[in-house]
């Protein structure tokens, strides 16, 4: 599981292709990359290094948070280990949620479940 997130900060190119170099630096061979509508996603910077790269982009429909594994692990994260969580600020939240992601790593069954749930077919590689 590749993770990142910031605190007080939105998504943006800048932030989205040095990510995805670090991203394919860890994947070795062919991959798809599956993600929704996000504007950066769709950004011409970062589709014209997806293709640069060889790298095959599937983008989510609209508004179907149901087939996307990232909502159903947020979900998951929201309602377990941070229910009823009372961060001091957004730095706070960001770092306790990444320690809760860390130990989701450890835990491949639970992750392969936020696939599962969803009508969509994924490979088990």
């Amino acid at each position: 599981m590749y993770f990142s997130l910031r605190a007080n900060e939105n998504v943006t190119t800048a932030w989205l292709v040095p990510f995805l170099r670090a991203l394919t630096r860890h994947l070795r061979g062919s991959f798809v990359l599956v993600w929704h509508r996000l504007p950066g996603h769709r950004a011409h910077v970062v589709t014209e290094y997806l293709h640069h790269r060889y790298r095959d982009v599937a983008l989510l429909p609209p508004y179907a948070p149901e087939l996307n594994p990232v909502e159903i692990f947020w979900a998951y994260l929201k309602g377990n280990p941070l229910a009823n969580f009372a961060a001091s600020d957004a730095r706070h939240l960001a770092r306790v949620a990444t320690r809760h992601v860390q130990r989701l790593r450890c835990r491949p069954e639970l992750l392969r479940s936020f696939f599962d749930v969803t009508p969509l077919f994924f490979s088990r590689a």
